[in-house]
């Protein structure tokens, strides 16, 4: 081989190198970090665990929950978990990816229309008609918070149907969900998404709540937010809409919801994903409920078990 040859191969040498430790280092600076920490460090004194607790007795139909504290000095701990790895259907849990990709890639005077071929898919709850259009940062509410079908089929459209999947595949990548996976914005798991599913795990969705948290301020008030009234652009056919989430504003729960995602399909069964201020406002926990039959009194237990559990004085 001549010297031009060994310079050109060289060149590509170094500039693989290059690109493989972009990557690593994009890969090590994701969000996961905040759950390794949490598993791998030595025990932090606060919270301090009791000594003596009861058992955790969620509904037995549970399958897998995690809940950890994030202290406001950057401390993690892991303060009960399940199965919390284990790959499963999240139903619209998925609308928390959905509207990240929304907010990264549409701005909030943007123009979304509902489509006919939108409104006769599946899940559709009657709430939009075909023909009626809405601003970006006005339709996003009925994504998060009444979790309509239609509303984040629309943005999919605008954005592109395919491309919106790829995008919220990519983002799950940056954030550190290392065991989930998309195929469609909604989070349906009937016909036509019956074989071809949204999956994750209790662990990737607290990252995917965290990144939230972190990241997407207006996101996280939606989430928290009992009602909302949307609009069209012509500022008229107002509707208010109810959240999904029973729990916000309950007054039998021990703390402020900071936000809240349901999820709920006869094969995921009901899901839930939480952030809430810790006791004594030290930080915050996230629980994450999956593949229950009563996600709310489950979701109870949980928060319940973590305030009595540890001490937080």
């Amino acid at each position: 081989m001549n010297r031009q040859g060994i310079v050109k191969l060289t060149v590509v040498f170094l500039f693989a190198c290059i690109v493989l430790g972009a990557v690593f280092v994009f890969l090590k600076s994701s969000n996961s970090s905040i759950i390794e920490i949490a598993k791998n460090k030595k025990e932090i004194f606060y919270p301090k665990q009791k000594q003596v607790t009861e058992d955790l007795n969620l509904i037995s139909t549970t399958t897998s929950y995690f809940s950890v504290f994030i202290g406001k000095d950057g401390n993690s701990k892991i303060l009960t978990e399940k199965y919390e790895k284990t790959k499963k259907r999240i139903a619209s849990i998925t609308k928390l990816i959905s509207a990240m990709i929304i907010k990264d890639n549409l701005k909030d005077s943007d123009v979304i229309t509902i489509s006919r071929e939108n409104t006769m898919d599946s899940g559709n709850f009657g709430n939009f008609k075909e023909g009626e259009s809405f601003f970006a940062k006005d339709l996003i509410k009925a994504v998060l918070i009444p979790s309509d079908n239609v509303a984040v089929r629309a943005f999919a459209e605008k954005i592109g149907k395919e491309d919106f999947v790829s995008l919220m595949n990519r983002k799950v990548l940056k954030i550190g969900m290392k065991n989930s996976y998309f195929s469609n914005p909604s989070g349906l798991d009937y016909p036509p998404y019956e074989f071809d599913f949204n999956y994750s795990t209790p662990e990737d969705i607290a990252l995917a709540i965290f990144y939230i948290n972190n990241n997407y301020p207006d996101l996280l008030t939606l989430m928290s937010l009992e009602k909302t009234e949307i609009c069209n652009t012509k500022g008229n056919n107002c509707k208010i809409f109810l959240s999904t989430d029973l729990l916000l504003n309950s007054p039998d729960f021990p703390f402020r919801i900071m936000g809240a995602k349901t999820g709920d399909t006869l094969r995921a069964r009901k899901n839930l994903a939480m952030i809430i201020e810790s006791p004594e406002n030290q930080g915050i926990i996230i629980n994450v409920i999956i593949d229950s039959l009563d996600h709310f009194t489950d979701m109870k237990k949980l928060t319940n078990w973590v305030v009595n559990s540890y001490d937080w004085k």
